[in-house]
């Protein structure tokens, strides 16, 4: 496991989760696909399928050819401890890969 203060690099975020795994023992990870409506915030529901401990935190990241022109957001709302709503803004109506990491406990 890496101490404080190092870099880890990482091909996607199972093998981030898989590091942390050791050091955090309240967390979940995977991938939703959400079909956009385009210039429109769209939503994908994430089941975490577990129930995490309180203040869960939620990164997210879109798999995009194009990032910042056709896909210019991604961020995640309504956090439980048992899920989270993903949205992204696409300028048009292609299908789009997010991948998440919940991390529960945090402070």
């Amino acid at each position: 496991m890496p101490s404080a203060g190092d870099y880890v690099y990482a091909t996607d975020v199972q093998d981030v989760a898989d590091e942390l795994a050791d050091s955090i023992t309240s967390w979940a990870a995977g991938a939703v696909s959400i079909v956009p409506v385009a210039n429109t915030p769209t939503a994908g529901a994430v089941a975490f399928g577990k129930t995490l401990d309180s203040n869960v935190r939620v990164v997210a990241t879109g798999t995009s050819t194009v990032p910042g022109s056709n896909l210019t957001e991604v961020a995640q709302s309504g956090t439980t401890t048992t899920g989270t709503n993903i949205y992204i803004y696409r300028t048009n109506t292609t299908s789009t890969s997010v991948h998440w990491l919940a991390i529960g406990g945090a402070s």
